[in-house]
């Protein structure tokens, strides 16, 4: 439960006070001002010809179990450190295993990926000695982060699930819905969970706007780096977009489906196929129920409405009637991006990123069991055999776009400029903080502080920074405060103003995004005065122009909507209509616009 005054506390900081993290904080500032170097690498292979610690004993010790828990608790250690150490724990859980086959094999889907993607296609894809990234059993830095993001998706998915944040006449509709044939009371349970995960990512995954740009575009005079950044959902990872809380409606799409598929939900992208540059254009994630694709819009941020304007959607019905498509229209100069005739080239896009489709994440997720278990792998072919003879089905390839991302992590070591500006973009990633903390916490259920140990709402609210103290960062103190304490400091004045600015605009932004998210814990746990406080008086007035105006506005909407029902107030849900219509700049517009629609015709 969020604390009923959380609204109104600060904190001075975390660990061993403000300057301590003061000092923390000023490094990162020099290390974003003056750089560090080379880009953050895309990690490579490991070589494991012998033991990283040099030690060739085998213990029988639960090396597997320790790795998994080092990636679950990653708040207790640095980032570096952990991966050594996940590594090393795996590489003695394999050799300490006996050798077992699994039933594996190079998954035939890998040969249509499209032409820019070729070096996936090949035997050797970005592989190392042993063999290529896909059949190798040796571990490397990339298995950290798959371990990691499988995890949150995992957590968080169980999490969402049994939230009963605003579920609206969603899940009134689903109750309602009659057992028929291969739907009975279990697909209803499947879809009312899947309806919840799409809820809480587009409440806590932010919508940001589509790049101008396409592929082709960049390359006229763009690097390889720029081409491969402008194509959708490239620039995060989904862990990334997961911790960062925002991403465009492709990014929203990816943490979707894997949330989903960590519950055992079947969930898959639609896509047009476009004639010209014979590459499918992402549409919507569609989540398989029973024996219907059940349509969720990210880029509206709702379902595809069913025939009778209320629940979601299948594609059945709206192949039965494409002209239903025309309904979705907010008017002449907006209209619904996918038109009737272009539900003839529909294209179905599987989620299979590399590691999810390796032996050795095989090998892993069978051995892992209990509170560990977690899905690792996907088999795209028997996605496929399930999808075959579905109406509107007519293709199933493997989704380009995890293989994109890979792509424009490897070429921005080409290409200084982007490669800062995507640093400065993840910089909160590799910063111990309490935001970073927190969202660590937030997605493992840890809300509320345990054995002294601050949850989520605690370490957001250390990272509120008093707007005093924020001041005086900025002052001529500051400098002379960290001479004093001998940190390393540039020798050129400006760039050491510089510094101190950067670093005083770092707490700053870190205070907007505790604010915002302190708002998202308090409307999930039903707190929503705290959380109207929060998006109202701590992001959209303190703040006007911070990242989170366009999240803020839609969850205050929430809020407003959701307090409109218990309380059958009618000045209620006028409020959430105004708010989803005061933000026509949102990449959200248009579906907030429907949602402000579907209010009118509603009566609390």
């Amino acid at each position: 439960m969020i604390p009923r005054n959380s609204s109104t506390r600060e904190s001075t900081g975390c660990g061993g006070g403000f300057t301590l993290w003061f000092r923390g904080v000023c490094g990162l500032a020099a290390f974003v001002l003056v750089g560090c170097g080379d880009p953050l690498p895309a990690p490579g292979p490991l070589s494991t010809s012998e033991s990283p610690g040099g030690n060739s004993r085998i213990e029988r010790v639960d090396y597997l179990g320790a790795a998994m828990d080092v990636t679950a608790n990653l708040d207790k250690y640095q980032l570096q450190e952990a991966q050594n150490m996940v590594l090393q724990y795996l590489y003695e859980w394999r050799r300490g295993r006996p050798e077992t086959s699994v039933d594996w094999r190079r998954d035939p889907l890998l040969g249509r990926l499209p032409d820019r993607l070729k070096d996936w296609r090949s035997p050797a894809a970005r592989g190392g000695a042993d063999g290529d990234l896909f059949s190798m059993t040796d571990f490397n830095a990339y298995d950290l982060f798959h371990l990691r993001e499988s995890q949150w998706m995992r957590d968080v998915a169980r999490r969402a699930k049994s939230l009963e944040t605003c579920p609206g006449l969603v899940d009134a509709w689903i109750s309602q819905m009659p057992d028929q044939s291969g739907f009975g009371a279990e697909e209803r349970d499947d879809l009312r969970t899947t309806a919840r995960l799409f809820d809480w990512v587009i409440r806590n995954i932010q919508l940001d706007a589509p790049l101008t740009s396409d592929a082709n575009s960049a390359g006229e005079g763009g690097t390889e780096a720029a081409r491969w950044g402008a194509l959708p959902g490239t620039r995060y990872y989904p862990w990334e977009s997961l911790a960062l809380g925002h991403g465009d409606a492709v990014m929203r799409a990816r943490v979707f489906i894997l949330m989903a598929r960590q519950v055992g939900v079947t969930a898959v992208m639609l896509a047009i196929q476009d004639d010209v540059k014979n590459d499918p254009r992402p549409w919507l994630p569609a989540a398989l129920i029973g024996q219907q694709l059940y349509l969720f819009d990210t880029r509206l941020g709702l379902p595809i409405p069913a025939p009778e304007g209320l629940g979601i959607a299948t594609l059945e019905q709206l192949v039965a009637e494409p002209s239903r498509l025309e309904s979705l229209d907010i008017d002449a100069q907006r209209p619904y991006p996918v038109r009737a005739h272009q539900l003839e080239k529909l294209v179905v896009l599987l989620d299979a990123d590399p590691l999810s489709l390796s032996q050795r994440m095989k090998q892993v997720e069978l051995a892992l069991s209990g509170d560990r278990k977690v899905i690792l792998t996907c088999e795209p072919l028997a996605m496929r055999n399930r999808l075959a003879g579905l109406a509107g089905v007519r293709d199933v390839q493997l989704w380009a776009a995890p293989y994109d991302a890979f792509e424009f992590r490897r070429a921005l070591s080409t290409d200084e400029t982007l490669s800062r500006a995507t640093e400065r973009e993840r910089r909160w990633l590799y910063i111990t903080s309490p935001l970073l903390l927190g969202r660590y916490r937030q997605f493992r259920g840890q809300i509320e502080n345990v054995a002294q140990q601050p949850g989520a709402v605690g370490l957001y609210l250390q990272a509120r920074v008093p707007e005093e103290q924020l001041r005086q960062l900025q002052g001529g103190d500051a400098l002379k405060q960290l001479k004093n304490l001998n940190y390393p400091l540039p020798e050129d004045p400006a760039a050491q103003q510089q510094m101190v600015q950067d670093s005083a605009n770092m707490l700053r932004e870190m205070k907007q995004a505790a604010s915002y998210w302190l708002g998202i814990l308090a409307m999930e746990s039903g707190n929503y005065s705290v959380a109207v406080d929060h998006f109202q008086k701590r992001t959209l007035t303190a703040s006007p122009d911070s990242p989170w105006t366009h999240g803020a506005r839609y969850n205050l909407a929430r809020c407003y909507e959701a307090l409109a029902w218990p309380e059958h107030s009618v000045p209620r849900r006028d409020e959430a209509i105004r708010a989803y219509r005061q933000d026509e700049s949102s990449p959200q517009a248009d579906g907030n616009c429907w949602r402000a629609r579907w209010l009118e015709a509603v009566t609390p």
